[in-house]
């Protein structure tokens, strides 16, 4: 797997792949971007470079989604340091002096890191320099005796006092070649300054990429949260506006990762349009129970659980362990996932009263209200003719074991669920309704259904 990286005037792409080979190296980052980069799955989302002001700048949730999802992101320098020293705590990496410095509050205001730069067919080419490369030449500037404490702290506060734009060593030369006490550091200074100056984020970011250099060849692990990533209304509106650029979100989100090939499968399976519409009516149930303020306790977890396992004959340890190696779910992933089926089934439940018109509208939608109504009309014609209109399990001959045999595995084509109740649960039904809807169906298909499923 993959690293992405954003970055622009900090550090040029050839400087990161030589660091990081398999590197998948992008301009700098504003909001969505790291959504988007998402679409790979990368092992790591490295933020050194990102837009601010007249773009908005990338954002907070998307950085606690990603590593919620099991991805890695690391920042440093510019964008990056900002957005690692305010999620460090939540795992976001931070490496380097400008991290730390803001991460301890040495630093606070956000333009020690804002430059000028050009467009991307320059390279981001920096236009001006950033306050915390000057604060650190200055200092270096001291420490080899070319200026005095004093003078580096002014000159500092010269820099400081210009708009971010404007931010060059020439203008705060020329502005100390106005003030007595500055006027004799100048000419020594600005002969030093080719030899001497100090990137300050170009070396942290250096950092960055060895840092994630040792960890891509010690092999990446899936990261791992404490926090439960809440999906707000905001959250989702980025969501669907990333996925409006073009695709489905599945395939902006989880496209080309864990899923590859899955979209394909569906399509030839002409499966599509079913699937997409219950992930949908997922998403909108759990937004409802947001929108309700419902709360799954621990206690209603484990039920679902346990009610989960039953209505797919999952009781054995070992199948349902096998069961949930083969959806992909583990650890945190799978109590998560457990959690959402939770929060649904109590909205479900609070719903029933009103679903079955909504039930209506989804079979007209879909074309299949007609037959349907057709079929049910046919059948009590049949039953009705033949003196079976009430008719039920008693009048199929058959015991309940082989009606349930022939309604799940001849009419259904599956085996008989371990558990009938909680299937019946499933299909939104008693075990009576369910065993009323088999035998009645099994009547209606006469005698030659009768002939090949009797004893």
């Amino acid at each position: 797997m993959s690293v992405v990286v954003f970055c622009g005037p900090t550090i040029e792409p050839a400087a990161v792949r030589a660091l990081v080979p398999d590197a998948d190296v992008r301009p700098p980052a504003a909001r969505g971007d790291v959504l988007r980069a998402m679409t790979g799955r990368p092992a790591a989302i490295a933020l050194i470079d990102g837009y601010f002001a007249r773009v908005p700048a990338v954002w907070h949730k998307e950085i606690l989604w990603a590593m919620s999802e099991g991805i890695h992101v690391f920042g440093a320098a510019s964008m990056g340091a900002l957005r690692a020293a305010e999620l460090h705590t939540f795992g976001m990496e931070g490496v380097g002096e400008i991290f730390q410095a803001f991460a301890t509050g040495a630093l606070e205001d956000d333009d020690e890191v804002s430059v000028v730069h050009g467009p991307a067919d320059s390279g981001y080419r920096a236009l001006s320099d950033p306050l915390v490369n000057m604060r650190a030449t200055f200092a270096q500037a001291a420490n080899e005796g070319v200026i005095g404490v004093l003078v580096a702290r002014a000159l500092t506060r010269i820099a400081k006092s210009l708009p971010y734009p404007e931010r060059a060593y020439d203008r705060v030369l020329q502005s100390a070649s106005d003030q007595p006490a500055l006027i004799d550091a100048v000419a020594p200074l600005r002969a030093w300054l080719p030899r001497g100056r100090v990137d300050r984020k170009r070396e942290d970011a250096l950092a960055l990429l060895r840092r994630i250099g040792e960890l891509a060849r010690s092999g990446w692990s899936r990261k791992t949260v404490t926090y439960q990533f809440s999906r707000t209304d905001s959250w989702e509106a980025l969501r669907a506006e990333v996925a409006a650029e073009g695709g489905t979100a599945s395939q902006l989100l989880r496209g080309d990762g864990r899923w590859s090939g899955l979209r394909e499968e569906l399509l030839a399976a002409g499966q599509a349009h079913d699937v997409y519409a219950g992930g949908r009516m997922r998403a909108w149930g759990l937004e409802e129970a947001r929108r309700l303020g419902a709360r799954v306790n621990v206690r209603a977890v484990e039920a679902v659980i346990d009610d989960f396992r039953r209505e797919r004959s999952l009781l054995e340890g070992d199948a349902f362990d096998a069961w949930l190696r083969e959806q992909g779910l583990s650890g945190d992933e799978a109590v998560a996932f457990f959690e959402r089926e939770a929060a649904l089934r109590n909205v479900a439940t609070r719903d029933e009263a009103t679903l079955f018109d909504h039930v209506i509208d989804h079979l007209r939608s879909s074309g299949a209200l007609g037959s349907l109504l057709s079929r049910a009309a046919e059948k009590r014609r049949d039953l009705t003719t033949r003196g079976l209109e009430q008719g039920d399990a008693e009048d199929t001959g058959l015991s309940l074991e082989d009606l349930w045999k022939w309604y799940f595995v001849e009419r259904l084509g599956r085996p008989v669920p371990a558990d009938l109740v909680a299937f019946a649960r499933t299909q939104h039904a008693t075990l009576d309704e369910l065993r009323y809807a088999a035998a009645r169906e099994y009547l209606a298909r006469g005698s030659a259904a009768r002939a090949k499923c009797r004893p």
